[in-house]
Formats: structure tokens, sequence, C-alpha cells
């Protein structure tokens, strides 16, 4: 296969850190990654918890929401395992009355894509996450807590690659995230996580309307992850987990909004079961969602096996 056509369905087919990262919108963010008591930060201390994401795909979804059945995107398979370590201090310090914070991930990634025409697998460190300000505040029934991610292009990226482990732009995430426990000593909860993405520029991206290298922005995306859970005993915990994925504004290449279907958003949906078992402590969580009404990105489903240890 020649390099320009190997870079041209690069842009089309491009893999990041989260499930993957297709069509409009960076994706960096992996979608559906927390869960239970996601808003809930835990008391002050050091924490430390390991992700294992397994992402699958079979199809990508036009912009109306039907399969891509033609073109490059014939054929589309992706496999991706990510292995996210994660490192978590809360201190003593209080600031507005909050829990001060920070935290660490450091993703390995493992991807393959396949479609009609290209096979493309690539392994290795994938974008680190990082965030120096972390506040949490808690209430009998309620928690809250605020945050900036930033995502930082560490992961390797390659033009001529289809799926990259990295992707070669900074992402600057505000975070909102709440869990509520409806009753007082009633174990049912309910808990959101908003985040809104700005993504600056890849100065090494490809333009979908030529092939050729341009600087390619992302545009930025809207998002949350979802969850209700109810705790049966001290050791079990069950529910029903997902996230909602819809791109705001329109990738830019060399300073232009992309028009026409090449340039419509990306969004989707899904819903799944949870289970969450614990004992002293460690956690172990293990969660499974299908994505639904994907438009202009493809339509996976994901399996995440989380482990919390608290030092």
């Amino acid at each position: 296969m020649s390099k320009r056509l190997t870079a041209t369905l690069a842009m089309a087919l491009l893999v990041a850190l989260a499930p993957a990262a297709f069509a409009g919108g960076a994706k960096h963010y992996p979608n559906g990654a927390e869960s239970f008591w996601m808003g809930a930060a835990p008391p002050p201390g050091l924490y430390f918890m390991d992700y294992n994401m397994f992402y699958d795909s079979h199809e990508f979804m036009d912009a109306g929401g039907d399969e891509v059945k033609a073109g490059p995107l014939a054929g589309f398979k992706a496999n991706v395992y990510a292995n996210v370590p994660r490192f978590i201090w809360i201190t003593d310090k209080q600031i507005f009355g909050a829990n001060y914070g920070m935290h660490l991930f450091v993703p390995i990634m493992d991807i393959d894509v396949k479609t009609r025409f290209a096979h493309d697998h690539q392994t290795g460190l994938g974008d680190i996450i990082f965030d120096p300000f972390i506040l949490s505040w808690h209430w009998k029934t309620f928690h809250l807590t605020t945050a900036v991610d930033i995502y930082a292009p560490t992961g390797e990226f390659d033009q001529g690659n289809m799926a990259n482990p990295g992707l070669n732009l900074w992402t600057f995430e505000p975070i909102v995230a709440f869990t509520w426990q409806f009753v007082e000593n009633v174990p049912l909860s309910f808990s959101m996580k908003f985040m809104y993405d700005f993504n600056t520029k890849n100065s090494q991206g490809t333009s979908p309307l030529t092939g050729m290298e341009a600087d390619v922005t992302p545009g930025q995306e809207l998002h949350f992850d979802y969850s209700l859970d109810y705790m049966i005993n001290d050791t079990w915990k069950v529910g029903v987990t997902g996230y909602l994925y819809h791109q705001t504004t329109l990738d830019e290449v060399n300073g232009s909004h992309l028009s026409g279907d090449v340039g419509k958003r990306s969004e989707t949906f899904a819903i799944g079961p949870a289970v969450e078992w614990h004992m002293g402590k460690l956690f172990l969580r293990g969660t499974y969602t299908h994505e639904i009404n994907s438009r202009n990105m493809p339509l996976a489903q994901t399996f995440w096996l989380t482990l919390t240890c608290i030092f």
C-alpha cells in the first residue's frame, strides 16, 4: 500500500487513548471509564487504581447512523486494550471547604485496526493525563468534585499510521462530578461526571479532503458518564452505567471548519450493567457498555475491569 493511501486512511481511522478516535472530535477521554460513586473523591490518603479496558467495534457508522459499507471505512474493525495505572493523592488541606488533591494516569495501549483495504497494529505509551488541582466536597447524602484534567501528547504518533497510541495534541478538560445518595442510610445512589474538552492543534494531521499533511484541530466535545448503583451488602454492589458523547463544534483543517458529510459531528450513547466487589482495602469493579445510535464514529462495546487499592 502506498504511503499516500495509508495517510488518507489514517485520518479516517485514527485511533487514540479513548476507545478510539475516529472522524470528528479528538475523543481523548475513554468514555465509560468511571461508574459507581464517581463524584465522591476518597478521604485524604494515597490511592492506586488500575483500569483495564477492552474495546471492540465491527462497524463504522455514518452521519445518519447507518453502517458504512463502501469506501475506505468498509469492513471496519477495531480492537483496543488499554492498561491505565492511576495514582491519586488527596491531601488533608482544604480550599473553600473542599479537600484538595491531584492525580496522574499513565496509559499503555495495544491497538489493532482493520478495513477491507488496510491493517495496522501499534503498541506503546499513550497520552499521559494529569491534574494538579482537584477539589472535593462531602455532605451527608451528596458529594461534589471539580477538576481540570490535562492530556499531554506523550504517546507515539505517526501520520502514516492508522493506529496511534497518541493524538499529538493537548486536551484541556474541565470536570464537574457528583454522587447523590437518594435517602440517608438507603444504599441507592446516582452519579454523573460532566466533561467538556478543548483540543489544541495537531500540526502533523492529515486532511480528509486531500490526504495531505495539514494542521488539524478537533472540535470541542461534551460528554458525561453516569451510573445508578445499589449496595446489596458490605461486599457487593450492582447497578447500571453508561455515557453520552456529543461533539459540539466542527473540526478545523488549516484554520477552516470542515463542511459537508466529512465535517459532520460525532455522537453516541451507551448503557450497560456493572458490578463491584470489595474487601478491606481492595475494590474490584467490572462494567460492560454497548453503544446505541452512534453517528460519524464506530459503534462499539467496551468492557472495563478496574482494581482500586487504598494504601
